[in-house]
C-alpha cells in the first residue's frame, strides 16, 4: 500500500488516530499493518508490514515539512522489536510509535 502511495495519502496517514504504544514486538503484528514512528529528531516515518516473520517493511518518511523532505525508503529489514527510546532499522532513537487502524488505509 505504502509503495503506491500518494501525497495526499501519506498525508493523511501521518495525521491520522492511532493506537499509541511504547513497545511492538514486529512478530505480532498482521501483513499490512501500518505503524507512524516518530523519531527523538523529529522525523516522521511510516512502517507497513510486509513479512512479520522476517521483519521486513516497506519504509517511507513523511514529516511535515513538506514533499521536500517526505520519500519512500524501500523494503527495509528492521529491528524484531519496536521500543520507544531504541533506534529501529536506520533510524535515530524512537520517541513515539502509533499503530494506525486498518479503515484508515
Amino acid at each position: 500500500m505504502l509503495e503506491k502511495a500518494t501525497l495526499e495519502e501519506i498525508t493523511k496517514l501521518r495525521l491520522a488516530p492511532g493506537e499509541e504504544v511504547s513497545v511492538l514486538p514486529i512478530v505480532t503484528v498482521q501483513r499490512g499493518t501500518v505503524m507512524r514512528v516518530t523519531t527523538a529528531s523529529g522525523n516522521h516515518y511510516l512502517f507497513e508490514v510486509t513479512d512479520p516473520a522476517a521483519h521486513r517493511t516497506h519504509v517511507v518518511r513523511c514529516d511535515a515539512r513538506g514533499p521536500a523532505s517526505s520519500g519512500d525508503r524501500g523494503e527495509r529489514l528492521v529491528s524484531p522489536l519496536f521500543r520507544i527510546g531504541a533506534g529501529i532499522s536506520y533510524t535515530s532513537a524512537v520517541a513515539g510509535i502509533t499503530v494506525l487502524p486498518r479503515e484508515v488505509l
